[in-house]
């Protein structure tokens, strides 16, 4: 082989492996991220109707939940928790006004509690 094609061999490798390298820390889905010994994984994948749980670990590992700021009020909000690549991210979302948060998640409240609500 002759040193042009040596050169453009090894600039692939190169590219290849620094491709491999960074390829775990790109994760645009919120979903489970991982590289050695550091991950996030979102058991809900950022939905606010199924309440999650977000494990991650950049040392050390620790797990977060979701969870209700205002327990059973129409209208209130849930605090979600979601994976951006390797880093725990969190938000306070407000539920819908025919929605309430139980237990962490937005779920659907009855006609009378919605007629209830808008009057």
């Amino acid at each position: 082989m002759g040193l042009a094609v040596k050169k453009e061999v090894l600039l692939i490798v190169i590219a290849l492996f620094a491709l491999f390298l960074i390829g775990d820390y790109l994760n645009p889905t919120g979903q489970a991220a991982s590289r050695g010994e550091y991950y996030c994984h979102d058991t809900d994948g950022e939905s606010t109707i199924i309440k999650g749980t977000v494990t991650y670990n950049i040392g050390v590992e620790r797990s977060e939940s979701d969870f209700c700021l205002e327990e059973g009020k129409a209208g209130s909000m849930v605090h979600e928790f979601w994976c951006d690549g390797y880093d725990m991210k969190e938000i306070n979302v407000l539920c819908a006004h025919t929605q309430k948060c139980i237990d962490g998640r937005c779920v659907a409240i009855s006609d009378l509690e919605v007629r209830n609500y808008n009057y």
